[in-house]
């Protein structure tokens, strides 16, 4: 109940640009700004940085006061804080090892594992850290139009981008410090990374900040992403294509009827296809589709001549096929979906 009503709230609280666990926002969305960015910094030759922090057990160490002071900010209302409060008044764990469950012990921090509010309740605390970047005049981001852009959430994955990156670098530290000295906020900066972009020289600043530089790339919401776009496809799909053909070979003498295979297709392989189709805005060649089509009816037919043609087994029931995933029509209504959403709500934040 309360997971619901806070929902509800949720897109009028927080920033656009945090997408994770919110109503009606995508990852996708984060990616497509990021690789637009990316595209800005490398046509107007924009010296500038993507920074991808890590946060040190991000959800385990939210200080309960300082979660309890931000829903008091926000204007949640007392009747919910008290209700809130109430369901973290004197949380008990054990630790179970082996079979072996320890002595209770009590707890002090940390949004509840597999709470339907934890989600809910991270986005708002960590919503004044996002906010005190966005306005912070000496942390510098992208000027496109009218707006600037900084930064990026999905629930505690936040990317900046950043311009005049030395200068920004300093200040962002410092601001970083100050949040965690309240909140219970901490970065891992051994797993935090800068990736370059555009005409950026990394090498006379690189020790100077703690961060681990990586040129060639980084998975961002588990998409590798470098500074080139060009690289997008080589870099996802050719090298995902690669992981299935190993996993269908390993599958291939598995005891499945057509019906199994076709539901293994459906359940393993189209959605890890659908989310790189939904999340990447570049073409697909054709020789890609033709390939993943010859590893599925290989796959299907168990090595042998195929009996019916892959075109009837995408049909539906009603057409006497079998809804195999048509791996094109996937692709091309995930591009038609995001330009129906452009269309509708105008440019992304």
């Amino acid at each position: 109940m309360l997971s619901r009503r806070l929902e509800s709230c949720l897109p009028l609280l927080v920033n656009p640009d945090q997408t994770g666990f919110i109503i009606n926002r995508l990852s996708s969305n984060n990616l497509r700004r990021f690789f637009d960015i990316i595209h800005h910094a490398n046509k107007n030759k924009i010296p500038s940085v993507a920074v991808s922090l890590d946060a040190e057990k991000a959800f385990d160490r939210v200080e309960w006061p300082y979660l309890f002071r931000v829903l008091e900010k926000f204007g949640l209302g007392t009747v919910f804080v008290n209700l809130i409060k109430s369901v973290y008044k004197s949380p008990k764990a054990r630790i179970a090892t082996n079979g072996i469950t320890s002595s209770s012990f009590p707890l002090y921090r940390g949004n509840r594992q597999s709470c339907p509010i934890s989600p809910h309740l991270f986005a708002l605390a960590i919503e004044p850290l996002a906010e005190a970047i966005r306005t912070c005049p000496d942390i510098h981001g992208f000027e496109v139009g009218p707006q600037t852009h900084k930064l990026s959430l999905f629930a505690d994955n936040l990317i900046l981008f950043l311009t005049n990156p030395e200068h920004s670098f300093s200040h962002l530290q410092i601001l970083l410090q100050c949040y965690s000295s309240f909140s219970g906020y901490k970065v891992n900066f051994d797993k935090s990374e800068i990736l370059p972009l555009s005409v950026f020289d990394h090498h006379s600043i690189k020790h100077k900040f703690p961060f681990r530089w990586s040129p060639m790339g980084f998975t961002y919401l588990g998409i590798m992403v470098d500074g080139n776009l060009n690289n997008l496809y080589k870099l996802n799909l050719a090298s995902l294509l690669q992981k299935v053909e190993g996993d269908l070979c390993k599958w291939m003498d598995l005891p499945l009827t057509l019906l199994g295979r076709i539901n293994v297709i459906k359940m393993n392989v189209l959605p890890r296809f659908l989310y790189l189709f939904q999340s990447l805005p570049i073409p697909v060649p054709a020789a890609f589709f033709s390939s993943l089509d010859k590893l599925t009816r290989r796959f299907i037919w168990h090595g042998k001549t195929q009996r019916v043609s892959l075109d009837k087994l995408t049909l539906d029931y009603g057409q006497r096929g079998l809804n195999l995933p048509n791996f094109r029509m996937y692709y091309w209504a995930a591009q038609s979906r995001f330009l129906a959403q452009r269309f509708d709500n105008g440019p992304s934040p």
